[in-house]
């Protein structure tokens, strides 16, 4: 699941025929198995991988995990393994790829299997994906 969309974004380019690749590879899914977004100069790891925000509620105030796109993909390819999801990244090169991906760059290096050989923990982003209610905006509690 994951290989498959490291492969959308290594072989995608903004050029005509990188848009036409991956427009006609995906042409046959539904919206629920993509998610696009456009890298930009201001755009965060925050942003694409998501955030802790304050949220008021009748008790007060919450804080929860706001999910980006990153997360999200991944919590539809996780509940979906048998079906290919896509992150389309569009104008990776505006943005600062290394502060966007943070230390999910590290999940790039990979064994003969398809495991990376770093791990990663983010209890945020574990309890998002595992997570069977999230509100309409992405938000669960945080943990």
């Amino acid at each position: 699941m994951f290989a498959s969309l490291l492969d959308a974004m290594s072989s995608s380019t903004r050029s005509f025929a990188g848009v036409y690749k991956i427009d006609e590879i995906t042409k046959n899914l539904s919206e629920e198995q993509k998610i696009r977004v456009v890298f930009h100069p201001e755009y965060t790891n925050a942003d694409f991988v998501g955030q802790i925000l304050p949220c008021l509620t009748s008790d007060g105030i919450e804080y929860r995990f706001k999910a980006g796109p990153f997360s999200r993909i991944l919590k539809k390819a996780y509940q979906n393994p048998n079906k290919p999801h896509y992150l389309i990244i569009e104008e990776i090169n505006r943005g600062n790829a290394a502060a966007i991906f943070g230390d999910l760059f590290q999940l790039l290096d990979r064994d003969s299997e398809g495991w990376s050989s770093y791990e990663i923990e983010n209890l945020d982003i574990n309890s998002f994906i595992r997570s069977k209610k999230t509100s309409a905006k992405g938000l669960v509690n945080a943990v």
